[in-house]
């Protein structure tokens, strides 16, 4: 589940990247760095990390493991090529075990960003 977000907009709530609904999506409001965490419901290993988007230039991918996320560990981060007309894909192979995964998007290609679907594997 999505268990926080720096932004919310009530037509596109970030509850939207998990909902699997191709059509819908979490729309930032403005001004980066945004975030949102997806929690597990017990610590899982992960070994696929896939990321939808439009409009993301550098995203930030990090972990807790405690139930409590209070430090998160950076896995690792990616420049996002922007491609007019096409929603940008980010399939990651990397293993990790987590409680809670953060997604950062450090920066954008405009002002405002989407995200249309965050799956872990």
């Amino acid at each position: 589940y999505v268990s926080m977000a720096t932004c919310c907009d009530d037509g596109h709530p970030p509850e939207c990247v998990i909902d699997g609904n191709p059509k819908t999506f979490w729309s930032t409001t403005g001004l980066f760095p945004q975030e949102i965490v997806l929690t597990l419901k017990d610590q899982t290993r992960i070994s696929r990390v896939t990321f939808s988007s439009t409009g993301v230039q550098k995203l930030v991918v990090s972990r807790a493991r405690d139930i409590q996320p209070l430090e998160f560990e950076k896995l690792y981060d990616t420049n996002l090529s922007q491609i007019t007309g096409q929603m940008q894909q980010d399939n990651k192979v990397i293993s990790f075990e987590a409680k809670h995964v953060k997604f950062t998007l450090q920066s954008g290609w405009d002002n405002f960003a989407a995200v249309h679907k965050i799956s872990l594997q």
